[in-house]
């Protein structure tokens, strides 16, 4: 839009040379062409990332939000702007004034999920009631600017509602047409797509003229060309296969090429030298007034409702934000001469300043990780004994299931100290504008017969079966969460922090046999950010193929063998803490090595004492029993360190380790040493390379550091 003020009138287009030779008649029609035809793809995939059923999930809460968002200004700029028409000087401002009115309550789902997606919240609780607010204030303003515009367009007639009433049926009847016949024939494309595979380019055609078919229907029918593709995005389900498949095909086009011109458009169409001081302080009266009048109609309700001061003035200030969707109707009310090009250029002007000072604002004054801040540890150590444990399992795909259930069953639940496991079965966003975090009740998780189940509905199936063979002692609450990877741990954060977990157990972003990079990279920061931001401990289990498969370990060996490494520190304290529990069942043996060796003078005789109170606490539960044992080796050096490590790899089915080891900073290399894996520690690292020919799995466990500074040692691969 720069370079359009640059390019256009008010800027070197005033040169008269520059217009003639670059700015003609010929070179801006087919600029104008290229534009609008943008626009419309545009338009219709962000609608089709958008679900619409969302208006069945809004809460009361949203409800009044949105309501009062719209009502509020419009109540406070539509009056204002007929008390304003004494000061116009000229009869044309005089008459557009009540329409800028309606133009000033608009607001848009889009303008408030890119602000929030440019600051990485679409996962917050802030994104959640903006998306359900700004969608139900979006629905008022937009059917009132379209009476507008139907009553603008027949206001010269002699009978208006000749031309009105005809508008209105033509809408109506277009809307229908949309959902009785082109929906049916999307879903029917969906249905014959198999899941995870892509849409067939039969399919793509057939939608692209679809939505060259509505474009021109609707203009036919007298509406906008917009309206029939707007229309029909909303119609068709969103996400994959049709949602991702757009997406991949168009997004970039639409959004490098044909935007830059339509914003080029746009900034050829502002005249900055037009401006009068009359119109300038008028029109900002009214902006001012209809921003004040959002502000005060999203903080009262939000506020009433519990919404604290600061969170409910960064709410106000995200649906004020305006977008491409805003700027559009600002030209489309040009192009039906609404207004005109003072205006025009005040309030694109206007939006411009506005939406830049937002921007920063909301950024500053909202932090998603305030609402899961734990209030004291939540770890498995200092957790009651007797008392359900809570363990929060992360899901990438289902070959992460097998080693996850195989993990909760070695952890020994009993009648005595049941487990209260949480599934979360993240899921990469994508063909959707917002994410969409689903909760599994229990009757609704049984697959239909007539739909073949999804990924998910076979991940949360395999821990019910869990549940179900672990009758009194487990129980299964399960959520998707369908986001991008950018802010995903978010929502992992706020199930740990509101369920009160005492673990979350996280897949290792390399699966042995898995060389897609992109994807491990991408799981690898999701890890990296759980790590720094969860409000209890984690645990990152490593699965090097003895933990897989489809049976039950313990149900089918004799003897599953668990071996912790302990040099001293509290995560390693975390990690023999949930070795013992596991030492309670019955199929399970225990063995705990602690490595002894010189240690460091700066560390903390409280830190130390503690490490030997574990130590004495596990040999106490364990006296005289076989399968739980205890050793000690001394080292004098790292090399001691990892001969040591070396020749315990092959001697155990699982291997519990701590993060980070303060203690033994002497008996162990420089992690800043590392090349692969920083999120592990030394020994994680060592266990999980590529050189360790071993079969072993590994559990690296961060016990929650409440209070501390982030512990998170981030690669320069991962950002």
């Amino acid at each position: 839009m720069l370079a359009g003020l640059l390019l256009g009138p008010s800027g070197i287009g005033q040169i008269e040379m520059f217009s003639k030779r670059f700015l003609t008649n010929a070179s801006m029609h087919a600029v104008n062409t290229l534009a609008l035809f943008g626009l419309m793809f545009f338009l219709f995939i962000s609608s089709l990332k958008m679900d619409i059923r969302v208006i069945n999930r809004i809460k009361r809460k949203e409800w009044a939000i949105g309501i009062v968002a719209f009502l509020v200004p419009t109540v406070l700029t539509f009056p204002m702007s007929f008390f304003l028409k004494r000061y116009a000087q000229n009869d044309q401002l005089s008459n557009y004034l009540p329409y800028i009115a309606i133009l000033n309550s608009l607001t848009s789902l889009h303008s408030s999920t890119s602000i929030l997606s440019e600051h990485n919240l679409l996962n917050s609780e802030l994104a959640h009631i903006a998306n359900g607010s700004s969608t139900i204030s979006g629905l008022f303003a937009w059917s009132a600017l379209l009476l507008s515009l139907y009553y603008e367009r027949s206001k010269g007639r002699p009978n208006v509602t000749s031309l009105f009433l005809p508008l209105v049926a033509s809408t109506i009847g277009l809307i229908i047409f949309t959902i009785c016949v082109l929906r049916p024939i999307a879903t029917w494309m969906i249905r014959k797509t198999p899941e995870g595979k892509p849409l067939k380019d039969i399919f793509l055609l057939i939608i692209f003229f679809m939505v060259l078919g509505c474009s021109f229907l609707s203009e036919s029918l007298g509406l906008t060309p917009f309206f029939g593709p707007l229309l029909l995005g909303f119609v068709i389900p969103d996400g994959p296969p049709i949602g991702s498949a757009f997406a991949d095909k168009l997004d970039c086009i639409v959004s490098e090429i044909f935007l830059p011109l339509y914003f080029l458009r746009i900034g050829n169409r502002i005249n900055i030298y037009v401006i009068q001081p009359n119109t300038f302080w008028i029109l900002e009266v009214i902006i001012l007034l209809g921003l004040f009048g959002k502000l005060i109609g999203v903080m009262v309700p939000a506020m009433y409702f519990d919404m604290p001061f600061g969170d409910s003035f960064a709410l106000g200030l995200t649906l004020c934000s305006l977008g491409i969707v805003d700027v559009h109707f600002y030209s489309r009310a040009l192009t039906e001469k609404m207004i005109n090009t003072e205006i025009f250029t005040t309030m694109i002007v206007s939006a411009l300043i506005l939406t830049g000072c937002i921007s920063p604002v909301v950024k500053f004054l909202y932090h998603p990780s305030r609402s899961y801040r734990a209030l004291k540890k939540r770890t498995v150590q200092h957790s009651r004994q007797n008392v359900e444990l809570r363990i929060l399992s992360c899901v990438y795909s289902q070959d992460d299931v097998p080693t996850i259930l195989n993990l909760l069953e070695a952890s020994n639940p009993n009648r005595d100290s049941p487990i209260g496991v949480y599934v979360i079965h993240l899921v990469e966003l994508m063909g959707r504008a917002t994410p969409l975090f689903i909760t599994h009740k229990p009757q609704k998780s049984r697959v239909s017969h007539s739909t073949p189940p999804t990924q998910s509905d076979r991940i949360i199936n395999a821990f019910r079966i869990f549940e179900q063979q672990n009758q009194g002692f487990v129980t299964l609450q399960s959520f998707t969460s369908i986001s991008c990877f950018v802010t995903i741990h978010d929502d992992v954060c706020t199930i740990a922090g509101t369920r009160k977990t005492s673990i979350v157990i996280i897949p290792f972003h390399k699966q042995w046999g898995n060389e897609d990079a992109t994807e491990l990279t991408k799981c690898r920061n999701v890890n990296n950010k759980i790590l720094d931001k969860a409000p209890c401990s984690v645990g990152i289990l490593i699965d090097r193929g003895i933990l897989t498969g489809t049976r039950s370990l313990l149900a089918s060996w004799s003897c599953y063998r668990v071996g912790v490494i302990f040099l001293g520190g509290p995560d390693d304290r975390e990690a023999l803490a949930y070795a013992m529990r596991m030492a309670d069942h019955p199929n399970v043996n225990v063995t705990v090595v602690r490595i002894i060796g010189e240690r460091d003078k700066n560390y903390a005789a409280l830190e130390r004492k503690q490490d030997n109170d574990m130590i004495n606490e596990y040999r106490l539960e364990n006296v005289g029993s076989e399968k739980s044992l205890y050793k000690e080796e001394e080292v004098t050096d790292c090399i001691g360190t990892v001969n040591i490590i070396r020749s315990l790899e092959n001697s155990f089915d699982l291997i519990m380790v701590g993060r980070q080891h303060p203690e033994a900073s002497r008996l162990l290399p420089d992690l800043t040493e590392l090349d692969l894996y920083r999120e592990l520690g030394f020994i994680g690292d060592m266990l999980a390379s590529s050189e360790s020919k071993n079969s072993v799995s590994v559990l690296v466990v961060q016990q929650h550091s409440y209070g501390t500074e982030v512990r998170v040692p981030w690669s320069p691969l991962v950002t």
